[in-house]
This record gives structure tokens, sequence and C-alpha cells, in this order.
């Protein structure tokens, strides 16, 4: 899958499961987060992991996709009919209908559902696109409190 580093003390990975009587084919096809020790996080009971990073499982059934944290609560319940995994701390999300918007880690809205394409943060650089055109947004650090 690419990733072969331990994030937040997990690591992806793909599991495949084959029946060698027949021509050696997969029966299983699974990804899963396991821990330092070896132990496999347990992910919310009919949900697909399609991403992982920053800490936070992006989950997939039915068409509809959410964001999850190792800590065991939704970030993002999974409403949404479009995701992509966590980049930068940051996660961009949509509705069928072409909203999108942003989320962080702790689940704040930090971009608003006003546009119609919002790329992934590169370099705390995001772009997005809406019925005026183009805006460049750029990732600061929150004040100190």
């Amino acid at each position: 899958i690419g990733h072969l580093y331990f994030d937040r003390g997990y690591v992806r990975v793909r599991e495949l499961e084959r029946d060698y009587s027949y021509r050696e084919s997969v029966t299983a096809d699974r990804e899963l987060l396991i821990d330092t020790a070896g132990n496999e996080f347990e992910v919310p009971a009919g949900y697909t992991m399609q991403g992982y990073s920053d800490g936070i499982l992006l989950l997939e059934r039915e068409g509809k996709y959410g964001y999850y944290s190792t800590d065991g609560r939704w970030i993002a319940q999974p409403v949404y009919t479009y995701a992509k995994p966590f980049l930068d701390g940051l996660g961009v999300i949509g509705f069928a209908d072409g909203r999108c918007g942003v989320v962080d880690t702790a689940g704040r809205i930090v971009v608003p559902f006003d546009y119609t394409y919002i790329s992934a943060p590169s370099s705390g650089v995001i772009a997005c696109f809406d019925d005026n055109g183009w805006t460049v947004l750029v990732k600061t650090a929150a004040p100190a409190q």
C-alpha cells in the first residue's frame, strides 16, 4: 500500500487470503491497522478502510464516507459522498450536490462547504474553486491562547 512507517503508533497493511487449491485465487482482501506490538485496530463493524494518515481513518460503507479517529470517535460522521485521506492535518470531504469543505483532525470545519472543488493540501496550500473562480488558501498556525 506504500505505508512503511508508523503514524501515531499504527501502520496500514493489506491482508490477502489465498486459496492455493484452485489457481491461487484470492479469497479475502482487506486493509487494517496494526500497532507496534502487532495488535490490530478494530475498525467499526460494516466499514471499509479507504485511507489512514494523521491518526485518522477514512472509512466507507455503502458509498458514504466519514473520518474516524484512532481514539475511537467519529471526526466526521459517515454522511459524505466524497472524501480524501487526511494530509497536513486536513481532510477534504463533500456531498453529492458538489459542495466540498475541509475539516481538521479535531473535526472542526476549517474551510466551509462553499466550494465545488478543493485540492488536497500541499505544503499548507489548498486550491478551492467556486462560481467566482479559484481561491488559494494557506494554512497558518492557530493564534496563541
